[in-house]
């Protein structure tokens, strides 16, 4: 049965409110986004992009990814095509919001029961199920009021024995992603902005989850599928697991590429690859009790490498729970598409160093001119000292009246070594 991808990427906000509704810099934000789910498209799908990128990306993409598909700038005004095929909406995430575009355009719903996507996604009971399955970091704790507060805060400092300068800390919303909807607290004391950002959650009645800062080493994604015939409330419940993917963040923790891994053999592949894989075990256990509260579909756990208190390296299996799509999974479709090399990550480039590369200005005649001057025009020019590596854009340039903020970009090589340049090339904005 053939899709609509529809990008609802504010969805955790969706869940904690009914009645959000997001600024034009987030729709923005949103129509930038949604171009990256013509990964995710099969051949026949239908992809809402609220901004339609121009004919001459879409067709490339279609060209270079060998993929027919349909893109519309709206899925309220596509009631026509859900007459003449039978379709399914694929949301980002299953919000009520969702199941509301899905009944106006006579989509078929075919996700799980809201409630169930609530508990899965919410970090409150994320820090139950770790307790419950002996996995909880310690100091974790659910925040209600101030007091809660000062007494995890105190704790902290006493359990890390750290004094109020080095204390460090931070405060979750209980829904939230990608490094959004959480502050960063250092020392005893709280700054204004942190206790006005609490306070007006702690009045709306929401919960918080308090966390000790961990000396992170690094990140993976977790993809796994769980599948409808799943949902029960059998401890046996099936779960598959899809990837394990290194997860590529910046200096605050923003998600910015996902390199994938290979699906067998990653433990002797990958550096502390015993310790990846003893938290994939752990993944699955949790995955499999997201199943017995009902949800099924897609799932993408983020796991921690650190450095705990004595300097030994540890894993925490349960980072984050993202019971919907994630980027994770448009890096692996990408990086699946892709016939070059055996190493592969998908990056998300700043728009400025994506013009150094093609040594050209970013503006609306960008993709005529690089299909003229080219012959495959999503092929990203690359200089010889990274080695063989082949970089394919996978997101346009230029939207509506501007440029895009940043451009997706699938890198592929023969070696480690050779993927590792050519991400340092991408990430030299100092050129």
């Amino acid at each position: 049965m053939n899709a609509f991808l529809w990008g609802n990427f504010d969805f955790e906000h969706e869940l904690a409110s009914s009645s959000y509704a997001p600024n034009r810099n987030l729709q923005r934000l949103a129509a930038e986004l949604s171009c990256h789910l013509l990964g995710l498209a099969e051949a026949g799908d239908t992809v809402c992009l609220p901004v339609r990128p121009q004919v001459e990306f879409l067709d490339a993409f279609q060209r270079q990814f060998g993929v027919s598909l349909t893109c519309v700038e709206s899925l309220l005004r596509t009631a026509a095509i859900t007459e003449a095929v039978e379709r399914t909406l694929q949301p980002w995430g299953w919000s009520d919001a969702a199941r509301r575009v899905a009944t106006q355009i006579g989509a078929t719903i075919d996700g799980p029961a809201s409630e169930a996507v609530r508990l899965a996604n919410s970090r409150r009971v994320s820090v139950e199920i770790e307790r419950e399955l002996g996995l909880d970091l310690a100091g974790s704790r659910v925040i209600r009021a101030h007091a809660d507060l000062e007494i995890s805060v105190a704790n902290c400092a006493r359990r890390t024995e750290c004094s109020s300068d080095t204390l460090r800390w931070v405060i979750k919303a209980e829904f939230g992603m990608s490094a959004r909807e959480r502050v960063v607290g250092c020392g005893t004391e709280l700054s204004e902005p942190t206790r006005r950002w609490i306070e007006k959650r702690l009045e709306k009645g929401e919960w918080l989850i308090f966390e000790p800062w961990l000396d992170r080493v690094s990140e993976f994604g977790i993809l796994m599928n769980i599948p409808q015939s799943t949902h029960t409330k059998s401890a046996d419940a099936q779960v598959e697991l899809l990837a394990v993917t290194e997860l590529l963040t910046d200096s605050t923790g923003r998600y910015v590429g996902s390199q994938c891994l290979p699906n067998v053999g990653f433990e002797q592949a990958m550096p502390h690859g015993e310790l990846i894989a003893n938290a994939v075990t752990e993944v699955k256990r949790l995955a499999r009790r997201i199943a017995q509260l009902g949800y099924f579909g897609p799932l993408g756990i983020d796991v921690m490498l650190y450095r705990n208190d004595l300097g030994e390296l540890a894993f925490r299996p349960i980072q984050d729970v993202n019971a919907r799509y994630t980027m994770g999974f448009i890096a692996r479709r990408l990086c699946e598409r892709v016939a070059h090399g055996e190493h592969r990550a998908w990056v998300l480039i700043d728009i400025a160093r994506l013009a150094e590369a093609y040594a050209t200005e970013i503006d609306s005649a960008f993709e005529r001119r690089v299909a003229d001057a080219v012959h495959s025009p999503l092929r990203v020019p690359l200089p010889q000292s990274v080695g063989d590596v082949v970089a394919i854009r996978t997101s346009p340039v230029w939207l509506g009246d501007q440029s895009t903020r940043q451009v997706g970009v699938v890198i592929a090589a023969n070696t480690s070594t050779e993927l590792m340049a050519a991400r340092a090339w991408f990430n030299n904005t100092s050129r």
